[in-house]
């Protein structure tokens, strides 16, 4: 692997890992703010809603400057959002601004790659990008458990620190700080060298090859198969997520949270034709959303293979 290739797998680790104890602590946040029920399903809703409103525009932003720095500027923006809630905006304001910067994320990381490696190697690099997410994904679940804890509440509530009241503002100062490591990891990215013309000038044109290229993609027969099998899958297991952690709420005073797998929801950016990566690229972002949370039933490398072909032809 290049220079710089480890560099990439160890700011996807941090970053996602800070994805992860950021949902704990913003659950747990909710619960000491003692908000209905139905509030915390919400938090999906303002986290992946930029992934459906950005979908035509967000890879366009991330070949308009070098993909290291989208990558810099998104785990920027997702601290900003953990500042946010420390200065007391309400969580699912502050946690869209985290999905805002997730959005932009999700493009940089998977086109850098294609940018730094020769084909050859993409398989391999996507491996190694998919195995870091789930690892930090087990890892940051456990992590945000344990900033939320009753110890941690003891320690702040002896130590009388600025801003920081509780534990769960303890935990998105910790999360927030994560973030920031992302981001000074994502400078030590090297430059590819890779220049593009900058399409958001032409917004409506995004907008016209992003429609295209969802009618490719559900035109497809096999794609279609995917796309109806996995989109129920996702739902039921985020509603089984929210009952998990509300019945793990009620009986332990914990936040309880599944693990969830990683999509290979970008296999389609591996094509070698970089104007079909970016219609199908963008169909993915829009109808995939942060894979990060969807669950191991979200395989879709299929999917886009099949829609590659379809496109090549």
């Amino acid at each position: 692997m290049k220079k710089g290739f480890y560099t990439i797998i160890a700011a996807q680790f941090v970053s996602s890992l800070a994805n992860n104890a950021l949902l704990i602590a913003t659950i747990a946040m909710l619960s000491v703010m003692h908000s209905a029920s139905w509030v915390t399903p919400l938090l999906q809703i303002f986290f992946t809603v930029s992934y459906v409103l950005l979908a035509p525009f967000v890879e366009a932003f991330a070949d308009s400057i070098q993909k290291r720095h989208v990558m810099f500027v998104s785990n920027a923006l997702k601290a900003g959002g953990c500042a946010l809630m420390i200065l007391g905006v309400h969580p699912m304001i502050a946690y869209g601004v985290v999905g805002l910067g997730a959005a932009a994320y999700s493009p940089a990381k998977y086109g850098i790659l294609t940018e730094l490696l020769p084909p050859d190697a993409h398989t391999p690099a996507n491996a190694w990008l998919e195995s870091a997410t789930v690892g930090s994904t087990i890892l940051g679940t456990v992590i945000g458990g344990a900033l939320v804890s009753q110890y941690v509440q003891h320690f702040v509530s002896g130590a009388h620190l600025v801003l920081i009241r509780s534990a769960t503002d303890a935990a998105m100062f910790a999360v927030m700080v994560v973030y920031a490591a992302a981001a000074l990891i994502n400078i030590g990215i090297p430059d590819t060298g890779a220049r593009y013309p900058n399409q958001l000038k032409e917004p409506s044109k995004l907008v016209g090859d992003f429609t295209h290229a969802f009618k490719v993609l559900w035109g497809d027969k096999l794609a279609q198969i995917a796309l109806w099998v996995t989109r129920p899958c996702c739902g039921a297991q985020r509603s089984r997520y929210n009952c998990w952690c509300s019945n793990g709420q009620r009986r332990t005073g914990l936040v309880v949270v599944e693990g969830g797998g990683v999509a290979g929801r970008d296999g389609a950016r591996y094509c070698n034709r970089r104007e079909c990566r970016h219609h199908v690229g963008a169909v993915a972002q829009f109808a995939q959303g942060p894979a990060d949370r969807c669950g191991d039933g979200c395989s879709w490398l299929s999917a886009w293979r099949s829609t590659t072909r379809t496109c090549f032809r």
